[in-house]
């Protein structure tokens, strides 16, 4: 009990230290008070006029540092409550960031005593975004490592069974209750015939989308080990794989049919297949030669494993996005073929990435949780809600059939739909690709809005129901 005060104490601490800063930063004497500007140059000690770093860059800094140490706290707390530590990690990122400071803000009654801005700002965020890259690459390094060709085997069967009953049954689920239910979502009930089931589309194609990452996280966090774990976490790999390639047709077609589009969306079908097939398979390609190099170097760096890591991590991200690959694909596959072509080789890389997980999960799912929608949350809840719902039915009762069709035994076959509900990362990147795309319509933000509102739920109910479905799976005891 001791140490949990401590916990409290030290997060209140932390907060309160953050919110000071943002203060003396935004009052008059700071470095981003509107009435008394920063100077346009600034000279160094030898008389060199430079230019100022913008004030989002000066505070990047302290905003990695608040939000690691944060979350961290935060997850500790939330251990000490029995709940799983990556939620208190996305509960931090929720408090501080700017989409709930926007959200309460608007209440008159808050505007008197709130801070004068956010303790995360949206500024910061955007600077995090490689900080965010490279946990991204971290994590899918981790995950290609964790699956090994033996149980592959062994499983392929079940992988193969639960990962198209799910795609199938989910898709067409949400799809056909939707349209169903059309005279009474108001989204749905104005809109012309082919928009309706545009909308309908990328909500089921979304509705696909697993987070391999909290899979992955929740596995490391319980020292999960079994059927639940090993297929669960390969059946949300090979999910999120077929959802870029149904997600990049679906919004190929609906580009050339919706009405009042123009401009150069007319890409032929050769040529959609011709650059889906580049973009997925070269990322698939390019990361195992880069696992391959990878082998190569380890030997020389034995001594700065961590360093090593941090560098390939950042170099796998930039690199990924200078030749317009998928990050994610790329270092999956390199850790798949390093685990696997060298296992012993590759012993203590994947040794040191381990140490490096609790560091890049407090960042990467504290980032995940500043930039949740709030206000979507807020004002589209109940369709929000019904589709969470639709979703979990449809996603137990896919795995139930997938594990059915390959009479899967034991406890795990029961549990196995919870290690399939949390969303991040690659659907937050598809929903920024339907904004992008369908943002000048009547409907393009709304929907939008809504897809966040439904993942954010996933985000925050996903790792506690896996949580209780590694226990009652028995692979997880309720005391670990």
């Amino acid at each position: 009990m001791k140490g949990f005060r401590r916990l409290i104490l030290a997060w209140v601490v932390l907060v309160a230290g953050m919110a000071l800063l943002r203060y003396m930063e935004t009052t008059p004497g700071g470095n981003t008070d509107p009435e008394t500007p920063a100077p346009t140059a600034l000279h160094d000690p030898l008389g060199e006029t430079f230019e100022p770093p913008p004030a989002g860059l000066i505070g990047t800094t302290a905003g990695l540092g608040f939000l690691l140490i944060g979350a961290w706290l935060t997850g500790r707390i939330f251990r000490h409550l029995g709940l799983p530590m990556i939620t208190g990690y996305l509960v931090f990122g929720v408090l501080v960031g700017p989409e709930l400071y926007e959200s309460l803000i608007r209440i008159e009654a808050v505007q008197r005593v709130a801070p004068p801005a956010a303790l995360v700002p949206g500024q910061t965020l955007e600077y995090l975004e490689l900080v965010n890259a490279l946990a991204i690459s971290i994590i899918a390094f981790t995950a290609g490592g964790e699956i090994r060709l033996e149980s592959l085997r062994s499983g392929a069967k079940h992988i193969v069974s639960i990962t198209m009953a799910g795609v199938v049954t989910v898709f067409a689920g949400v799809v056909a209750v939707l349209m169903l239910t059309r005279p009474w979502i108001p989204m749905l009930r104005e809109q012309e015939a082919v928009n309706v089931w545009i909308i309908c589309a990328i909500i089921g194609t979304i509705a696909i989308a697993n987070s391999p990452a909290t899979v992955l996280a929740m596995i490391k966090e319980t020292d999960a080990d079994g059927p639940m774990a090993q297929i669960g976490l390969a059946v949300t790999v090979c999910k999120d794989l077929l959802l870029v390639i149904v997600f990049t047709i679906l919004m190929a077609i609906a580009l050339r049919v919706s009405p009042g589009i123009e401009g150069p969306t007319s890409a032929g079908t050769g040529e959609i297949v011709a650059d889906l097939s580049r973009h997925l398979l070269g990322s698939i390609l390019i990361g195992g030669v880069v696992g391959a190099l990878f082998r190569l170097v380890i030997r020389r760096v034995a001594d700065h494993m961590a360093i090593f890591v941090i560098a390939a991590g950042f170099g796998l991200a930039l690199f990924s996005e200078a030749l317009a690959l998928e990050p994610l694909l790329v270092a999956l596959s390199a850790g798949f073929v390093l685990a696997n072509l060298w296992p012993r080789q590759s012993e203590e890389m994947f040794h040191a990435t381990e140490e490096l997980s609790l560091p890049v999960y407090c960042v990467f799912f504290a980032v995940a949780g500043a930039i949740i929608r709030i206000d979507a949350l807020l004002s589209l809840w109940p369709l929000a809600l019904f589709i969470v719902v639709l979703r979990g039915v449809l996603l137990w009762s896919s795995t139930w059939l997938g594990t059915a069709v390959t009479r899967m035994a034991g406890p795990a076959r029961g549990w196995m739909w919870t290690s399939f509900v949390a969303q991040a990362g690659v659907s937050i990147a598809l929903v920024t690709q339907v904004t992008h795309s369908f943002g000048d319509r009547d409907w393009g933000l709304q929907l939008s809005s809504l897809l966040l509102a439904i993942i954010a739920i996933h985000q925050l109910a996903g790792p506690p129901l896996m949580r209780l479905g590694l226990i009652r799976s028995g692979e997880v005891s309720e005391e670990e």
